[in-house]
């Protein structure tokens, strides 16, 4: 299972199937957490392929005891799990994704809102070390604050910012790496691409940061 943190979320990602002995020992570690720390924890299903009775029974006890907690997804087998795991599961009211589960925890569930307007979904706090390649150029850097709109690049090449200043035929960024993290990886698969094309759009004051938009996606609407 890895783990992650997004602000004051935590994101546990199921990496193996869950049954028997380690269904008692996931309920072991949630109790262990809300009982050390109070933030929110995401538990992600979708990389177990497998959850028994055992394993499902654990989630909905855990799910009773912590209101913290909130599931994403269920097990890629889900269909072919007994009627009974099935229906236990869905008690859990998993979100479709992380970016939705995201949005819940801050009272802003995700819409059909038009791809124009993504900027004014809640962002989501990050910090996902990628490569930025401007034109010929390329440097690290750090997206933080991501949505399906865009989000905040770190401290980038003061050559690099007095170009965006000038405002001079700045060409769009593409983003590498974001698909090293969980919530980068699935933002990335939203545009089917690893490397996403953004726009800057807002320079932050001392060049502490650049906020930037993504390009959309292929086949997206404004209507």
């Amino acid at each position: 299972m890895s783990r992650h943190r997004y602000g004051d979320t935590r994101l546990w990602v199921l990496e193996r199937n869950l049954g028997g002995s380690r269904a008692g020992r996931l309920l072991e570690q949630l109790d262990q957490h809300f009982e050390q720390v109070s933030e929110h924890l995401l538990l992600d299903l979708r990389g177990a392929s497998f959850i028994d009775s055992a394993g499902a029974e654990a989630l909905e006890r855990a799910a009773l005891r912590h209101p913290g907690l909130a599931v994403v997804g269920f097990p890629r087998d889900y269909e072919n799990l007994p009627r009974r795991t099935r229906a236990s599961l869905k008690i859990l009211r998993p979100a479709d994704t992380l970016e939705k589960a995201f949005s819940s925890l801050n009272g802003k569930v995700q819409d059909s809102t038009p791809w124009r307007n993504r900027r004014r979904y809640c962002r989501i706090p990050a910090t996902i070390p990628v490569d930025i390649i401007f034109g010929t150029r390329t440097a690290a850097s750090t997206i933080h604050d991501v949505s399906l709109g865009g989000g905040r690049l770190g401290r980038l090449p003061s050559s690099w910012i007095r170009e965006i200043r000038r405002d001079v035929d700045t060409p769009d960024m593409i983003i590498a790496g974001m698909d090293h993290d969980p919530l980068g990886r699935e933002i990335s698969h939203r545009f089917e691409t690893t490397l996403l094309s953004s726009h800057p759009v807002h320079l932050l004051p001392g060049g502490a940061g650049l906020g930037i938009r993504f390009s959309e996606p292929p086949g997206a609407g404004h209507g």
